[in-house]
């Protein structure tokens, strides 16, 4: 699989712009992050589609199920259309409207697959934001102390400090808000940590037992 540079941080920086791709790109990006399961996905679509002549229909004209999983078995040795509960479903797709999975028996799934596309390249693109952010969170020294910050208990010593999604702030007596440095979360830091040490010592000379 191709491997992403997560410590580039492209997609955090906004540096991965898909407005001017052409289908043919997206499917490519999508590929090399999902071991070519678009243009695999795609293809036999096309197959299914072409063969569909030949497969025996019930009394409505709907492909039998027996029918259904016979050519699976034949065409789908990675198993991404469901032949054994959902028949036919395709997980790997889905709509634009009700993000629901498509199935390969729908009449228009050649061109519903293809409107597919872009959901698909999204969630990829979701799945190596999040990466990223993992990556941002154990490498980038503020995200480091802001972690410990929220382990310690959020310790403020005093001060007036707030904890919010947008980070570590701290407030002054004119009601004004600041981010905290991270000189300044360090200092919090290591006096949560002396804290925690001075309790351990304390617990040890107290030494009340029963």
């Amino acid at each position: 699989m191709y491997e992403w540079k997560l410590k580039e941080l492209k997609i955090r920086n906004n540096e991965v712009d898909t407005s001017s791709w052409t289908l043919a790109e997206e499917i490519a990006f999508i590929d090399k992050h999902e071991n070519g399961k678009m243009s695999y996905i795609l293809d036999l679509i096309n197959k299914y589609v072409e063969d569909l002549p030949t497969l025996k229909k019930d009394s409505y004209g709907h492909v039998k199920t027996v029918s259904l999983k016979a050519w699976l078995k034949k065409n789908d040795p990675l198993k991404m259309v469901d032949d054994w509960y959902q028949y036919g479903q395709i997980d790997f797709l889905r709509t634009k409207r009700s993000y629901t999975s498509l199935y390969i028996t729908n009449p228009n799934i050649k061109d519903e697959a293809i409107n597919s596309v872009d959901i698909r390249l999204n969630e990829t693109l979701r799945k190596l934001k999040s990466k990223e952010d993992s990556y941002f969170a154990t490498h980038d020294p503020y995200s480091i102390e802001e972690n410990e910050f929220e382990t310690n208990g959020r310790p403020s010593f005093g001060n007036h400090i707030i904890y919010g999604s947008s980070g570590v702030f701290v407030r002054d007596d004119n009601g004004n808000d600041r981010k905290l440095t991270l000189e300044e979360l360090q200092l919090l830091n290591e006096g949560a940590r002396k804290l925690e040490e001075y309790r351990k010592e304390l617990s040890k000379e107290i030494n009340i037992t029963f």
